[in-house]
C-alpha cells in the first residue's frame, strides 16, 4: 500500500513538473516578456546599434528569454524522445543536441510512467517457450490472504533455444503451414512488418491474431500483454501464407518430418554448454485466502511442476579450491527461469537473504492480544514464495551451497594468536562471479550488447547486491549507476526504489565517473598506508583493515569522454573496481548476450545471469529488507509491564523450573479419548499409550505426518509428491508415497486400542463376510486426496489452533483464560523442532507467531500472578530467542520479582542470539536492562510518615 501511494505521489509530482515546464514556462514567458518572435526582420542599422551601443536592460531580458525559449524547445524534444522510448520499452537515443535537457526529461518521464509501462514491457526472454509448454498445475505452499513478492515455478521445458542475432529486417524462410517467420528488430512495429512482408500496413491485425497465443496473451508480471503496440526485439513472428519474403531473406533447410520446426538457431560454438536444470519462472502471483477452522497454516497455491531427468553437471576446467564458495563450477550451474537464468551461487545468495529477512522480522515483531482467528500480519508474506523450488534445485545441483559459510576467527582470536598460524578466511564470491562474469573487473571494461543486454545488466545488478553476508563484508559488492540507466533497467524512477547503502545512484553519467575516480584515489591511499600493491594482498596481510569490497559501474555507453572512462576503468582494476557498460564498448571487451543469457565474445564466458524487470525490482526490495536498508514502520507502543506485588518478598524468588525435556501427551485428550496422539509441536512423533514416541517410522514418513498435520484439510497426491520428492519420477514418487503412507497406517493402527488385531494385517484388508471386518483407515484417500482422520488421530497442533480460535471469539476473560491454558498445555515446542524440510519455512513462522501470541495473551490475563507471568514470557523467549520485545517483557517480569540474575541471563541470551544471526542489538534493550538492574540495586526508600 505504501509503495502504491509512493508511486501515485511520484506520478503526480512528475506530472505537475512536466506541466509546469512544458506549459507553465512558455505561458509565463508570454505573459511577462512577450512574444519571442520579432514584429519585423532586423535591418543592418539595428545590428550596428546592438553592437556599438551599451547593452540595455531590455536587450538583456530579451536575450535571456531567447535562451530560455531554446532550452524549452530542447526539453520538449527530450520529453518526446523519452516518452516514445518508455512506451516502446527500448533505450532512448541520446542526440547531442538534446543532452543538456534529456537527463531531466528522463527522470520526469520515468517518474510519470513508473509502474505503467514497466510491467507490460517485460518480454519473454525466450520466445521459444510459449504458454503451451507449461505443464498442468499442482499445488504448493504459499501464505494466506497475502500477495507474494516473487513466485518461482518449475517448468517442464528444457533450456530454451537462443534467438540468433540477425540484421535488421532479416526474414527466415521456413516450410510450414503458416508461411514463414519474421524476427523482430529494434524500432519494428506490426504496421511496418505488414507493409514490408504483406504489402499493406493495415493488415497488421492478421499478424497479431496469428501470434496472439505465443506472445501477447502470455502473462508477464501481473499484466497480460494484449497491446499490439508492445513488440520487442527478438520475437519470432509467424506470418500469413501469402507473405512475400524480402530480397535479402535467407532460406533454411526444412525441419524433419513429424516435428514442429523451431526458429533457426545460430551456428554452434566449439564449446557446448551442458543442459541446465528445469526452468523456474519468476512471476508475481496472488495467493488465495485460507479457509477452514484451523486456518493457522498456509494454503496451497497453484504452481507448475513436472519431473525431468537429472541435469548433467559441467566439468570445470580449473582445479576447485577448498572453499566451495569459490568453486568455478558455481558459475556454470544455472537455474533456468521463464524470464531468464540465474546461477546456482546467486540462487544460494537469495536463499540466505530471504532467511535474513525472516530473522529481522522475528527480531522486531511485537506481539499483540488475540482478537482475530486469522493472522493478517503483513510481515508474514514470504520474501520469495518460490524459496522451496530454489532450495530443491540447489539440493539437486549444488548441495554444498546450502550450507551457510561459517564466520572466520574473531578479533580476540587474531589479537591473542600468531597471525602467521591463523589463516585469513577466504572472501566469498563477488557479485560478478554470481552473475557468471568471473573475469570482472577487466582492464578495459566490459560491454553488454545484444537482445539480452538489459536483462544481463539487471542480473549483474541483483547479483552484486546479493553477494556477501554479515560476516563477509569484503564480498558485499557496491554499485554505481546513473539515474537514467537505472530507470531504463527497472522501468521506475529512482525515488520509487528502496534506499540501499550499497547502491549509489548519480544524477548523470559524468557524476558516476567522478565517483569512480574518487574511489580509486581513496582505495589507493588505503593500500599505500598498509604498504601493499593489490586489494587481495591487503585482505591477506591486514585482516583487521577496512573492508574494501568490489565496486562496479553499470551505465550506458557515454557519447563523449570515452577516454576518461577508459582511464578510470584501467586504473580501477588494481583496486577491484570494474565497469559493465550497456552497448558495444569499442575500447574493451563486448559480450553479445542472447535472450536466454548465452554469451559470445569471450571464450571464458558462455552464459550470464539474466532477469526481467519485475523480478529484478522485487528482488531489490527483498534485498533492501535483508540488509536493513528499508526503514521499518514504528512498532506499537510496548504494553506496560505487570505491576509488582504490594508486598515484595524479602528474598529473591526461586528461578522458574525449566520445562520437561520429554513432553507428555497433550492433556486435552481425555481419559476416554481413544484417538492416537500425534505430536508435531516439538520433536514430531506418534505417541504410544504410555506417552513414549513409537519407533519404526521412516524419516520421510515423519515428514509426511507433519505435512498432513499442517495441511489439516488434506492435500492432493501431486502436491505431496512435489513437496517431498520433487526430483523423483512420477512412478517412483508414487511408490515412495505409497510406502510412507503404509508405514504411517501400520504405526497408527498399532497404537490404536481398538485395532490391535488389525495392525498386523495388510492395509488393503478386505471384508470377508461376517468373519472379518475392515480396519479403520487413519489416512483416508478420497479422490487422490490424503488427509489425517480426526476421528482416529489427535494432533497437538490442531488443539492449539482450535483453542486459538476460541480465544479470539470468547466473550469474557475467564473463558479466554481457560482456552489459553488448554492451548499452552498442548505446546511442546516449535513446529517440527530439529527438522529442516524444504517446504516448512512459512508454515513454521505462522505457527511460531501464533504460539507467541498465546503466551503473551496469557501473561496479560495473569497480571496478578507475577511468577506465572515471568514463566510465560520466558517460555515465549525460548520459542523465539531473537525477539527483542519478548526479552524486554521477560526482564520486566523478572524485575517485578526482584530477580536481577534473571535479567542478566535474559539479556545475555538475547545478545548471543542476535550476534549469532548477524543482527544488531537494540540500544534501548541494553538501556532497559541497566535501568532495571540499577533500580533493583538501589536501597529501598524509607517512609518517614
Amino acid at each position: 500500500m505504501l509503495t502504491l501511494l509512493g508511486r501515485a505521489v511520484t506520478r503526480t509530482a512528475s506530472a505537475l513538473a512536466l506541466i509546469a515546464l512544458t506549459v507553465g514556462l512558455p505561458a509565463g514567458l508570454l505573459h511577462y516578456v512577450g512574444d519571442p518572435l520579432p514584429s519585423r526582420l532586423p535591418d543592418p542599422g539595428d545590428i550596428i546599434d546592438v553592437v556599438t551601443n551599451p547593452m540595455s536592460d531590455d536587450l538583456l531580458i530579451q536575450g535571456m528569454a531567447a535562451l530560455v525559449w531554446l532550452l524549452w524547445l530542447m526539453l520538449l524534444g527530450s520529453v518526446a524522445v523519452e516518452a516514445v522510448a518508455a512506451i516502446r520499452g527500448v533505450t532512448a537515443p541520446r542526440p547531442r543536441l538534446l543532452r543538456p535537457t534529456q537527463t531531466l526529461a528522463a527522470t520526469l518521464v520515468a517518474g510519470l510512467t513508473a509502474g505503467i509501462f514497466a510491467p507490460a514491457m517485460v518480454a519473454p526472454l525466450s520466445p521459444a517457450v510459449s504458454a503451451s509448454a507449461v505443464a498442468p498445475t499442482t499445488t504448493l505452499l504459499t501464505t494466506p490472504t497475502t500477495t507474494p513478492l516473487v513466485e518461482l515455478t518449475v517448468a517442464a521445458s528444457a533450456r530454451p533455444q537462443s534467438i540468433p542475432a540477425q540484421a535488421a529486417g532479416t526474414v527466415t524462410l521456413v516450410i510450414r503451414d503458416c508461411g514463414y517467420q519474421y524476427t523482430v528488430v529494434k524500432r519494428d512495429n506490426l504496421s511496418r512488418i505488414a507493409a514490408t512482408c504483406l504489402g499493406n500496413p493495415d493488415r497488421w491485425p492478421e499478424i497479431f491474431e496469428l501470434n496472439k497465443g505465443r506472445y501477447w496473451e502470455v502473462i508477464s508480471g501481473t499484466t497480460k500483454l494484449t497491446d499490439p503496440n508492445l513488440i520487442f526485439p527478438g520475437w519470432v513472428l509467424h506470418l500469413p501464407d501469402d507473405a512475400v519474403a524480402p530480397p535479402d531473406a535467407r532460406p533454411v533447410d526444412p525441419p524433419p518430418a513429424g516435428t514442429d520446426p523451431a526458429p533457426a538457431t545460430p551456428t554452434p560454438s566449439t564449446t557446448t554448454p551442458a543442459p541446465p536444470p528445469p526452468p523456474v519462472s519468476i512471476t508475481p502471483s496472488v495467493t488465495p485466502p485460507t479457509a477452514g477452522a484451523g486456518a493457522a497454516t498456509a494454503v496451497p497455491s497453484p504452481t507448475t511442476v513436472t519431473a525431468s531427468p537429472a541435469p548433467q553437471e559441467p566439468t570445470p576446467d580449473r582445479t576447485a579450491p577448498a572453499d566451495p564458495r569459490h568453486d568455478p563450477a558455481e558459475g556454470s550451474s544455472f537455474v533456468a527461469v521463464v524470464g531468464g537464468f540465474i546461477t546456482a551461487g546467486l540462487a544460494a545468495g537469495l536463499l540466505f537473504a530471504a532467511a535474513m529477512v525472516w530473522r529481522r522480522r522475528r527480531h522486531r515483531y511485537r506481539p499483540t492480544l488475540i482478537d482475530n482467528a486469522s493472522l493478517d500480519d503483513a510481515d508474514l508474506t514470504p520474501p520469495l514464495s518460490g524459496l522451496t523450488h530454489l532450495r530443491q534445485a540447489l539440493r539437486r545441483q549444488r548441495p554444498d551451497l546450502l550450507q551457510e559459510p561459517k564466520p572466520g576467527p574473531t578479533v580476540r582470536d587474531y589479537t591473542t594468536a600468531n597471525t602467521d598460524t591463523l589463516p585469513t578466511p577466504p572472501v566469498g564470491p563477488t557479485g560478478a562471479e554470481l552473475a557468471g562474469l568471473a573475469d570482472l573487473p577487466v582492464s578495459a571494461g566490459l560491454g553488454l550488447d545484444g537482445p539480452g543486454a538489459l536483462d544481463a545488466a539487471r542480473g549483474l545488478l541483483v547479483a552484486c547486491l546479493t553477494a556477501g553476508g554479515p560476516d563477509d563484508p569484503d564480498a558485499q559488492g557496491h554499485l554505481v549507476v546513473p539515474a537514467s540507466t537505472l530507470a531504463t533497467l527497472l522501468g521506475v524512477s529512482v525515488i520509487d526504489l528502496p534506499r540501499m547503502r550499497r547502491l549509489t545512484v548519480t544524477a548523470t553519467a559524468g557524476d558516476a565517473i567522478t565517483h569512480i575516480e574518487e574511489e580509486i584515489i581513496r582505495r589507493t591511499r588505503i593500500m599505500a598506508d598498509h604498504d601493499v600493491d593489490t586489494i587481495p594482498e591487503l585482505r591477506a596481510a591486514h585482516p583487521l583493515a577496512e573492508p574494501v569490497p568490489q565496486l562496479l559501474l553499470i551505465a550506458d555507453i557515454p557519447e563523449q569522454r570515452h577516454q576518461r572512462l577508459a582511464n578510470a576503468i584501467h586504473l580501477g582494476e588494481k583496486v577491484d573496481i570494474g565497469a559493465a557498460l550497456i552497448g558495444a564498448w569499442p575500447l574493451g571487451t563486448t559480450l553479445t548476450i542472447a535472450a536466454d543469457g548465452t554469451a559470445t565474445g569471450d571464450p571464458d564466458i558462455d552464459q550470464v545471469a539474466v532477469l526481467d524487470t519485475d523480478a529484478a525490482t522485487t528482488t531489490l526490495t527483498m534485498l533492501a529488507e535483508a540488509h536493513a536498508d528499508t526503514p521499518t514502520t514504528p512498532a506499537a507502543e510496548q504494553p506496560d509491564p505487570p505491576a509488582p506485588p504490594a508486598d515484595p518478598p524479602t528474598e529473591p524468588a526461586a528461578p522458574t523450573p525449566a520445562p520437561p525435556t520429554e513432553p507428555t501427551p497433550p492433556p486435552s485428550a481425555s481419559a476416554t479419548d481413544q484417538r492416537v496422539q500425534v505430536r508435531v509441536l516439538g520433536e514430531p512423533a506418534i505417541l504410544g499409550p504410555d506417552g513414549v514416541p513409537m519407533k519404526g517410522l521412516r524419516a520421510k514418513a515423519v515428514e509426511l505426518l507433519v505435512y498432513l498435520a499442517v495441511h489439516r484439510d488434506g492435500a492432493t497426491l501431486s502436491a505431496i509428491m512435489e513437496a517431498l520428492w520433487p526430483d523423483a519420477t512420477m512412478r517412483r514418487a508414487g511408490e515412495r508415497l505409497s510406502t510412507c503412507v503404509g508405514n504411517l497406517r501400520t504405526t497408527l493402527r498399532t497404537v490404536h486400542p481398538g485395532d490391535t488385531n488389525d495392525a498386523v494385517s495388510d492395509d488393503n484388508t478386505r471384508d470377508n463376510g461376517a468373519a472379518g471386518r475392515k480396519a479403520p483407515d487413519p489416512i483416508p484417500n478420497t479422490g487422490s486426496h490424503y488427509h489425517l482422520d480426526p476421528a482416529f488421530v489427535h494432533v497437538d497442533l490442531w488443539t492449539v489452533l482450535d483453542q486459538y480460535t476460541q480465544v479470539a471469539t470468547a466473550d469474557t476473560d475467564d473463558q479466554r483464560r481457560r482456552h489459553l491454558d488448554t492451548a499452552i498445555a498442548a505446546i511442546s515446542g516449535p513446529l517440527a523442532a530439529g527438522r529442516d524440510y524444504d517446504w516448512i519455512d512459512t508454515d513454521r513462522e505462522h505457527v511460531r507467531r501464533r504460539l507467541i501470541k498465546l503466551y503473551t495473551h496469557a501473561a496479560h490475563l495473569h497480571t496478578d500472578e507475577p511468577q506465572q507471568v515471568r514463566h510465560l514470557y520466558e517460555t515465549a523467549c525460548d520459542l523465539d530467542p531473537l525477539n527483542d520485545d519478548l526479552a524486554r517483557r521477560a526482564m520486566h517480569a523478572s524485575a517485578a520479582l526482584d530477580d536481577a540474575n534473571a535479567i542478566r541471563t535474559r539479556l545475555t541470551a538475547l545478545r548471543h542470539a542476535v550476534e549469532d544471526n548477524g543482527l544488531d542489538m537494540d540500544e534501548g534493550t541494553e538501556q532497559l536492562a541497566q535501568d532495571l538492574l540499577r533500580t533493583l540495586a538501589a536501597p529501598p526508600r524509607r517512609d518517614d510518615q
